[in-house]
């Protein structure tokens, strides 16, 4: 790959600036888009794919994680690293099951940065140490939690129906339209699955639930 072309979707648009110059006053990279919604960074994809994709996770409209998952499912060789200012365990789980390739922190040295768009392209999956702290601590909660046959643990269809589309990064209100049922009624349905599940979050409950095949 004689030059590595990226993209750069996030709202802040000194962020936009910042590592634009930076891509581009690096030999070898180019940045050939700069966009501050997933709206329009869909729509410029009809016409023009990077190999990289720089998104950030909470924008106005379409979320990054929404547009992670229309991006992996239509244009699947394109490499995607979510950076940005969020580390809690839900949202790293939540874009790596939507198909991140790699997930990095706003605070990101610009040399680690280059590395890391380098290191996606040659099939690696780079993020910040202590990201890759958390998903070693989710995968060890997610390997020792395994029922055994007469702990079963049984979900209701409309259960396993919300925590499938939490799985898929859905939110409350996508979901409650997609069922035809009220918010109330998904969070009094999250409560029964977190008691089952005996988990306190959603990251959580998705893990035990796919390690226990619940989903």
């Amino acid at each position: 790959m004689s030059e590595i072309q990226v993209i750069i979707t996030d709202d802040n648009v000194t962020v936009r600036q910042g590592l634009s110059s930076l891509i581009n006053g690096t030999d070898g990279f180019r940045c050939i888009g700069t966009y501050a919604d997933a709206e329009t960074l869909l729509e410029k994809l009809k016409r023009t794919l990077p190999n990289v994709i720089l998104m950030d996770i909470k924008m106005p409209g379409m979320s990054g994680i929404q547009a992670l998952k229309h991006i992996k499912a239509h244009y699947a060789n394109i490499n995607i690293i979510m950076l940005t200012v969020y580390d809690d365990n839900e949202l790293i789980l939540e874009a790596l099951l939507s198909g991140a390739d790699g997930y990095l922190v706003k605070h990101t040295q610009p040399i680690r940065l280059l590395e890391s768009i380098r290191e996606v392209c040659s099939g690696g999956s780079p993020m910040n140490a202590n990201i890759a702290k958390k998903i070693v601590s989710l995968l060890k909660a997610f390997h020792s939690y395994n029922v055994t046959e007469d702990q079963k643990i049984t979900l209701s269809e409309r259960e396993r129906d919300i925590l499938t589309r939490l799985s898929k990064g859905y939110t409350h209100e996508s979901i409650a339209d997609d069922l035809h049922i009220h918010i109330s009624t998904i969070k009094y349905h999250l409560r029964n699955i977190y008691t089952k599940l005996h988990a306190s979050t959603k990251s959580e409950a998705i893990a035990k639930a796919i390690r226990n095949r619940i989903i």
